[in-house]
């Protein structure tokens, strides 16, 4: 499933957030320690501040044109095998992503980390990165919005993020058994009375 292909990308880019945010304090970067990202309907306690959270919209499906079949051998050493061939079937998907950064006391830092995020992924950097997990990422803002949340005890959640889509194939393999020409004995011919 996609899903651990997004987590590891999250667990990548909470590693750039953490040397950014030490360059943010004036903190060595050698010293800095990792943000965590979580996906918002599976954050059970609250992370240490600042932290990512990604709400993993909707999968949608492109159109059947989209799709592509990838045949190749089936090896049994270094022989093919003659009795069935691997069929991949490829169709093109993409999810809808809203990434968040949260602080308890600077919406500007929150701001500052999305921000940052948001270019790391639309970078050549950033996208070879997602590349290696089969994943090409397309922002939908242009811009990180304010996403802070206030509590009834006035308390603040800062909150800075921004949408994207996340394209990739969903594959599905299946091996094919090959036709196999008719036997010479089962072949019967039959006259034709003219």
């Amino acid at each position: 499933m996609i899903t651990k292909q997004i987590t590891d990308i999250f667990t990548h880019l909470g590693s750039e957030l953490g040397k950014e945010f030490a360059r943010i304090k004036g903190t060595p970067v050698e010293n800095a320690v990792n943000l965590a990202i979580d996906r918002v309907d599976q954050v059970a306690e609250r992370p240490t501040y600042p932290y990512g959270t990604y709400r993993l919209g909707s999968i949608k499906r492109m159109p059947t044109k989209s799709s592509f079949l990838v045949d190749e051998d089936i090896f049994s050493g270094d022989e093919i095998d003659s009795e069935k061939f691997k069929r991949t079937e490829k169709k093109r998907a993409s999810a809808l992503i809203s990434f968040s950064i949260l602080h308890e006391k600077s919406l500007a830092t929150a701001i500052a980390l999305a921000d940052f995020a948001m270019e790391y992924l639309d970078s050549e950097e950033g996208m070879a990165f997602c590349e290696t997990k089969g994943i090409t990422p397309t922002l939908i803002s242009d811009a990180v919005e304010d996403r802070t949340v206030v509590f009834d005890n006035a308390r603040y959640d800062y909150k800075a993020g921004f949408d994207l889509y996340f394209s990739f194939y969903k594959t599905k393999e299946s091996e094919i058994p090959l036709m196999q020409p008719p036997n010479s004995e089962s072949i019967q011919i039959q006259d034709e009375e003219t």
